[in-house]
């Protein structure tokens, strides 16, 4: 027996030896509807058979109910071979054991008397105990015989044992008020306490469930809380996994459906009800949509209540409502939905609330739906419902005749996949590129359909009707002529030649239109012309402007009119509030794109891990198909931030991703092609780094985005150029970005630009240069570039002698360096390097293995391979410790040995004898690390 039902056993075992000793008992046990009633009676009906008395038992059957002596006959079926003449009896009286629908039996109130008779006699014999559950079941004659036994009980060796359902306010026939008016002992049997809840739901040595997931599901009604621990036995057997133990199962939603089903046919409906209205049930609306009184809705309410299911009108768990609407057929859910929909709108209820009825119902019931379902859309947006709105404006898109209205819900559509997946909304576009070409769209319903071509590089097919929009003069469209402009900017540049860039007299929408379209034409020319102070006004104006009203494009290319002014902090703080926003309303497609902005401003300040970690979680929000040629801009920053780290396999990986071939002619394939730059001078490959910055600066021109913010490829050119030991074309491609307006006006780039000028220079002259580009980097907050700069000043201060200096400026290089967790590589101004292959395992190497390392890691793995300590080996080479240690690490890792003693069989004796000059030098005692990474970006 569990524990929630002890007590009462106790108390009915009082009961049962009183009437051993001759003093018969009737004990009354009510309770609301499965709550434990059948169970109680069945433990007692055990107990009282292993106590050796006789045990006669029945059940109350709705069907049976005006079927005279029903229970009786069921009682005599069940009864043993010491009760055989009651069966007798009945069966000589023709009242043979209903089993189901039949021809009705003949009345057989004149055997009363006699049955009673008979059950006394019995009683004189041996003590009985008559179990008999759901008594308001019970027909009139099976209730006579009770009664009858009722008023002859005192003296008897009898307990009468009933059950009935606990329906307060609700009239009882009289023969059963008679009988359960004064019972010996009455058992009321309540709710599951939490405790007990938990005790059953853990089982027998099981550990204890929280209980208030447990009571959440049960609400302590007994027959739910031995389901659920059934499903949790079930889910522990076949290795369920902890936290998915409070999970309901297929014993539980059973429970659910036999609560609302075996007691009474009126709680089946009201329960679908109830589950279809969610947190609009109520009474009267209830009773409304089933067509009912709401008398027998309000009690069936009430019984649903005392029952544990519900709680103020509502499921009091949501696996309780999805249980009985799984149970509803699927074409009376719909019509419960539709019913449901028009109760709602007549009332005025939300319009959120009205659409989620008729998408649930599948179809729409008139017009007053299809504007539901399309403002419910605009709704759902504005909550971050995405998924929501897509079922609107489908359904509605389903279910409308006329097809102009239908091709602006297909213009909706792709409106809501560019939020959260723009490859979604290709199955939209044919029959739209028909009315585009047949020239039926209006400007502005036209730009979603253009911009997704342009994002999927398909340019030439976008040409035709972007040339018409480019004419475009009325000021209803000059906003929608605004942010294609921008789109195709972002993505292509501002080459003159293009489309939306016609030399005729067409009025400029600068000079027209509203003020958020004169913000959205300032900022537009800003690869090739750069930011100025109305375009930082303008993307500061447009930054201001609600979310859903602002293209993503317009959006980057406000934040990168901020970056390229190098007003860093306003651009952290708008690009933090708008992904912040975006997020809260489910904009998928803002927040990857405002990610890679993001990611650029913790490249800029030399945040390599924040970088990293943003440009991939912009990278997984869309799927390649979405990205399109926008691709080229997360992987631009994760190929720099990798590099930066020295974490060269990753940044292959990145650069071995396939990308669209259309890229390559975008904005996208110009800083991709940086980035690889990058990654190639990193791993000592300047030829090829060379390539791709030779590349960067015929794209650059070509599409006129020659912006260093955008890719400083001069500088980055020059560093390779640097790298093969040519000065003379290095010194002239540095002092033309000098010249460059972008250049002047940009602090970082210039201070950049400084650096590698003095790496051209004698030791006197690249003093003055280095200090002005620390100063530069400083206020521009460039701490990767800021610790280069650093570095090579140390390095000019010790060749000139200045040892103390140099430490000081070396110390604060390592700071910077390892807050920015860069890579250490030697300084500009060295010993160009021999061109290299890419690298590979060491045991691929063409028998070199010294070429899976990188400068520094060699120089480090010939001195430790000749024995020289960790300590000796940073005097000399001027790094820390640390770094010594750290380029261990990897040295060990790429040669594949496992102590520096297994150094010298992987070092051929030829590379030593050509570096002897690494190892003679002197070392320089004292002398702290010098940081520097691979290059600028």
């Amino acid at each position: 027996m569990q524990i929630e039902r002890r007590s009462a056993l106790a108390s009915v075992e009082e009961s049962l030896e009183e009437s051993l000793s001759g003093r018969g008992q009737l004990v009354l046990a009510s309770g609301v509807i499965a709550g434990g009633k059948t169970r109680l009676l069945a433990e007692i009906s055990r107990h009282a058979d292993e106590s050796g008395t006789l045990l006669l038992t029945a059940t109350g059957v709705r069907e049976e109910h005006d079927l005279d002596l029903a229970a009786i006959c069921h009682m005599a079926a069940n009864a043993p071979a010491a009760a055989s003449a009651l069966r007798k009896i009945v069966e000589l009286a023709g009242g043979n054991t209903p089993s189901g629908p039949g021809p009705v039996r003949p009345a057989l109130d004149h055997l009363v008397p006699s049955v009673s008779a008979l059950l006394l006699e019995l009683a004189r014999d041996t003590p009985v105990v008559i179990a008999v559950d759901d008594l308001h079941f019970l027909d009139q004659a099976s209730l006579r015989v009770l009664l009858y036994l009722r008023r002859r009980l005192a003296t008897t060796s009898m307990l009468l044992v009933l059950s009935e359902w606990d329906r307060p306010g609700l009239p009882k026939r009289p023969l059963h008020a008679d009988l359960t008016r004064q019972p010996d002992r009455r058992i009321v049997l309540g709710p599951l306490s939490r405790a007990e809840v938990t005790h059953i739901a853990a089982g027998p040595g099981g550990p204890p469930m929280p209980a208030a997931d447990v009571y959440a599901l049960t609400g302590g009604n007994p027959l739910l809380t031995h389901a659920l621990a059934a499903d949790l036995r079930a889910g522990q057997a076949g290795g369920a996994a902890s936290g998915s133990r409070t999970a309901a199962g297929p014993h539980y939603r059973q429970a659910v459906l036999d609560c609302v089903s075996r007691w009474d046919p009126q709680l089946m409906p009201v329960a679908r009800a109830i589950a279809v209205l969610d947190e609009h049930a109520g009474p009267q609306l209830a009773a409304q949509l089933l067509d009912l009184q709401t008398e027998p809705v309000t009690e069936a309410l009430w019984n649903l209540t005392a029952a544990g299911l519900l709680t103020h009108h509502r499921f009091r768990h949501r696996e309780m409502a999805t249980a009985v609407l799984e149970s509803l057929p699927p074409e009376d859910a719909s019509r419960l939905h539709t019913r449901a929909a028009e109760l709602l709108y007549e009332q005025g209820a939300e319009t959120l609330d009205v659409a989620r009825h008729v998408i649930a119902s599948g179809r729409v019931p008139g017009r007053w739906a299809l504007r539901t379902l399309r403002h419910a859309a605009d709704h759902a947006l504005a909550a971050g419902d995405s998924e929501l709105a897509v079922r609107c404006l489908e359904l509605a898109m389903r279910n409308c005749e006329d097809e102009r209205e239908r091709r602006c819900y297909r213009m909706a559509l792709i409106q809501v996949a560019w939020r959260v997946n723009p490859s979604a909304a290709a199955r939209h576009l044919t029959p739209l590129q028909n009315a585009l070409r047949a020239g039926e769209l209006a400007p502005r319903d036209a730009v979603p359909l253009i911009r997704h071509l342009l994002w999927q590089g398909d340019r030439h097919t976008a040409l035709q009707p972007m040339q018409a929009i480019s004419r475009a003069t009325s000021p209803a469209d000059a906003r929608a002529v605004a942010e294609l402009k921008l789109s195709f900017d972002l993505i292509y540049g501002s080459r003159p030649t293009d489309p939306l860039h016609p030399a005729g007299d067409a009025p400029s929408p600068s000079s027209s239109g509203d003020q958020w379209t004169r913000a959205l034409t300032a900022i537009e020319p800003l690869w090739p012309q750069g930011a100025t102070e109305e375009t930082i006004r303008s993307a500061e104006y447009i930054l201001q402007g609600p979310l859903e009203d602002t293209l993503p494009e317009a959006g980057a290319v406000a934040l990168l009119t901020l970056c390229s002014a190098d007003q860093h902090k306003r651009a952290a703080f708008w690009s933090t509030s708008l992904y912040e926003e975006a997020v809260r309303r489910g904009a998928t497609t803002w927040q990857a794109i405002i990610g890679c902005v993001r990611a650029s401003l913790a490249l800029q300040r030399g945040d390599l891990v924040a970088a990293e970690a943003q440009a991939s979680a912009a990278l997984d929000m869309l799927s390649p198909q979405s990205w399109g040629v926008l691709i080229g801009f997360p992987l631009t920053h994760l190929l720099l931030a990798n590099t930066g780290m020295g974490r060269h396999d990753v940044a292959a990986g990145f650069l071995e991703r396939v990308v669209p071939e259309e890229m390559h002619d975008t904005v996208f394939g110009l800083v991709y092609l940086h980035a690889r730059g990058h990654y190639h001078l990193a791993v000592g490959l300047p030829l090829a780094a060379a390539s791709d910055f030779e590349q960067c600066g015929v794209l650059a021109k070509a599409r006129n985005i020659d912006n260093p913010s955008l890719a400083p490829w001069r500088n980055d050119l020059a560093q390779a150029l640097l790298r093969q030991g040519q000065r003379k074309k290095a010194r002239r491609l540095i002092e033309e970005q000098l010249r460059h307006p972008g250049g002047r006006l940009q602090p970082r780039t210039r201070g950049v630009s400084l650096r590698l000028l003095a790496a051209v220079g004698s030791p006197a002259e690249r003093v003055p240069h280095l200090t002005e580009s620390i100063a530069l980097l400083e206020a521009a907050d460039a701490r990767l570039e800021l610790a280069r700069a650093l570095a090579d000043l140390s390095q000019a201060h010790r060749e000139m002698g200045d040892l103390s200096q140099a430490r000081l400026l070396a110390r604060r290089a390592d700071q910077e360096a390892k807050a920015c967790h860069a890579e250490v590589l030697p300084t500009l101004h060295t010993t160009a390097v021999p061109e290299r292959s890419h690298t590979r395992p060491a045991d691929q190497q063409d028998g070199n293995s010294m070429t899976a390392l990188s400068d520094a890691e060699r120089k480090v793995a010939m001195l430790a391979a000749l024995g020289h300590t960790n300590r000796e080996i940073g005097h000399r080479l001027f790094i820390t410790i640390s770094t010594v240690e750290q380029h261990l690490t990897r040295i060990y890792r790429k040669l594949k040995v496992r102590k520096r003693t297994d150094l010298l069989a992987k070092i051929p004796q030829p590379y030593l004898s050509e570096n002897s000059d690494v190892l003679d030098s002197p070392p320089a005692l004292g002398e702290r690390g010098r940081l520097h990474a691979s290059s600028s970006h």
